[in-house]
């Protein structure tokens, strides 16, 4: 058995955090900071996000190297309900709209598509929200199918 030294232990910490879906905090009293990764190997490193109502900042970074026209992502927001018919329409609305279907009300929230090596971010409101299953997932065509996953209202 190794030891680990403090530095291993913290980084290794924090990915365990990270990967439960636990590095959630409150940036200040009213809005909540979500910290999500995407790589080249088409993976989230949240499979799950809670949130309590109120304002929510999602900051996407893509941890990889891919372009974005070639390997770009983002994160939307959608009911559980509406994830194929808008993953559909986010074939249709290309690269050139980021892959959001324009003025499409299916879409809760959403960021824009970046590539390796950059970050964005999207702060909403969820207070009216309504009781629902929602589901965070990328856009990009074939994405949706692995970068997926449920977005929890508390």
């Amino acid at each position: 058995m190794t030891s680990l030294t403090r530095r291993q232990f913290l980084i290794n910490s924090s990915v365990l955090a990270v990967g439960l879906g636990l590095w959630h905090k409150p940036i200040d009293a009213k809005t909540y900071d979500i910290l999500i990764t995407g790589d080249d190997d088409l993976r989230y490193n949240l499979q799950k996000i809670a949130v309590p109502r109120g304002l929510v900042k999602i900051t996407l970074h893509h941890i990889g190297t891919s372009l974005r026209d070639h390997h770009g992502h983002n994160v939307v927001i959608t009911k559980k309900e509406d994830l194929v018919p808008v993953a559909i329409a986010s074939q249709v609305a290309g690269i050139d709209h980021d892959y959001i279907p324009p003025n499409d009300h299916r879409v809760l929230a959403h960021t824009s598509l970046i590539g390796g090596g950059d970050t964005t971010s999207i702060t909403f409101d969820t207070s009216n929200w309504q009781q629902a299953d929602y589901v965070f997932f990328c856009s990009v065509p074939g994405h949706w199918t692995v970068m997926r996953g449920d977005f929890i209202i508390d």
